[in-house]
């Protein structure tokens, strides 16, 4: 999920904000659990 939130922020803004692109390991505990959860429900539909 991380990955395609990065590249798609690179695709549609010049410059994103740094936080939009953080590395996976630079993320906080709270949005890599965020997005697991999320990869999770789309995996299962």
């Amino acid at each position: 999920m991380a990955v395609c939130w990065t590249a798609q922020m690179f695709k549609h803004f010049e410059s994103p904000k740094p936080g939009y692109v953080a590395d996976w390991p630079d993320l906080p505990a709270w949005q890599q659990e965020t997005d697991a959860d999320i990869f999770e429900v789309i995996e299962k539909s």
